[in-house]
C-alpha cells in the first residue's frame, strides 16, 4: 500500500514482493485486511497501538508520544482516555484506512529432489501480485498527489 504525505512527498511506495519473486518463494496470498489511522506524514498508527492507549497498558507511551508530538493537545485529568484518542485523531487529522493486507510468501525446504514433493500447507498457489503504480487515494485526506500525479484510487488486489 503506497503511502503519501500531506504534501505529496511518497513516504512508502508499497512493494508486491519482487525480491521474494526473483528468489522463486511461492506467493500464497495476502493476510486480513486490517484497520490503521493515517497519519497527516504519512505514517500510520496500528489499531492495536490506539487500543493500548484506551486501555492505559503501559507499552501505550510511544504512541502517547507520536501523537503529542504530531500536534496533540495533552489529555486532562478529567478526560477519558478513550474520549482523548478519539478527539486526538480528528485533532491531528488521522484518516481511518483499511490495509489490504500484507503479502505472504514462502519457499519450500531441503534437498532439491525433495522440495519438489513436499505440500504447502494451503492447496492454493496464487499468481505473483502486480505492482498498482497507481497514486494512493488523496479524498479522505483532502490533499493533492505528488506534482504531476493524477489523484487516483488504488485499485483492489488483482490476480494475474
Amino acid at each position: 500500500m503506497a503511502r503519501v504525505a500531506a504534501d505529496g512527498t511518497v513516504i512508502m511506495p508499497g512493494h508486491d514482493g519482487v525480491g521474494y519473486r526473483s528468489c522463486n518463494a511461492l506467493y500464497l496470498g495476502r493476510t486480513a485486511t486490517r484497520a490503521m489511522w493515517l497519519m497527516p506524514d504519512a505514517t500510520t498508527i496500528p489499531e492495536r497501538s490506539l487500543q493500548k492507549v484506551r486501555a492505559g497498558e503501559p507499552s501505550a507511551e510511544h504512541t502517547v508520544r507520536r501523537l503529542l508530538t504530531a500536534g496533540a493537545t495533552p489529555r486532562r485529568p478529567d478526560q477519558s482516555r478513550r474520549d482523548w484518542v478519539t478527539h486526538t485523531l480528528e485533532e491531528v487529522g488521522a484518516a481511518k484506512i483499511r490495509h489490504g493486507g500484507n503479502h505472504k510468501f514462502a519457499w519450500t525446504i531441503g534437498p532439491r529432489h525433495q522440495r519438489s514433493r513436499i505440500t504447502i500447507g494451503t492447496p492454493i498457489i496464487r499468481p505473483y501480485p502486480r505492482r498498482d503504480r497507481r497514486a494512493p487515494s488523496s479524498a479522505s485526506r483532502r490533499r493533492t498527489a505528488a506534482p504531476g500525479t493524477p489523484a487516483r484510487t488504488p485499485a483492489a488486489h488483482r490476480s494475474a
